[in-house]
């Protein structure tokens, strides 16, 4: 079966219901980190058009609406959060997952693929860009999460941010 109306998540509702709240639960919550997950969202997923990689099965591609590659979350889960005894309590008590979930769980849980993308920016040794600086956060993004592996360019994500974000 087909659906034929594109939908995808209310940028306001997600910003203020899922990113908003997840980062404050983690203790990484600032303006500049909200705007970049937009971003992203905007960018990876058209704000959550898609949540699985088109043309992928089981667990290769990407997942989530930040479409978060299976290396990517095990590598962030693995470093940031399993050796980490107080970032693995936050997220036990604001996820209420006991143990590491699948990843295949980035495409239903905003809020886990919402801190997966969170610490993969933590993690980079560069300052975050400033909201305001668009061309900024694309660069950004580009470098570090889409790669020049990617086939996203910072152009498109400047295009989607302004369409999607702004």
């Amino acid at each position: 079966m087909k659906c034929w109306v594109i939908q995808m998540i209310n940028c306001g509702q997600l910003r203020d219901l899922i990113i908003v709240p997840s980062l404050s639960a983690i203790g990484l919550l600032s303006q500049d980190a909200v705007q970049l997950l937009l971003m992203t969202a905007a960018t990876e997923s058209n704000l959550g058009e898609y949540v699985r990689q088109q043309g992928m099965i089981m667990n290769n591609g990407a997942f989530g609406i930040y479409q978060t590659e299976k290396r990517t979350y095990d590598g962030i889960y693995d470093t940031l959060i399993t050796g980490n005894v107080a970032m693995k309590a936050k997220l036990q008590l604001y996820l209420g997952y006991v143990g590491k979930p699948q990843v295949q769980r980035l495409m239903s849980d905003l809020a886990l693929a919402t801190i997966i993308t969170r610490l993969f920016y933590y993690n980079i040794n560069q300052p975050l860009p400033s909201k305001d600086d668009v061309l900024g956060m694309a660069k950004y993004y580009k470098a570090f999460y889409n790669t020049i592996l990617g086939s996203n360019t910072e152009e498109k994500a400047i295009a989607d941010y302004q369409r999607l974000v702004k």
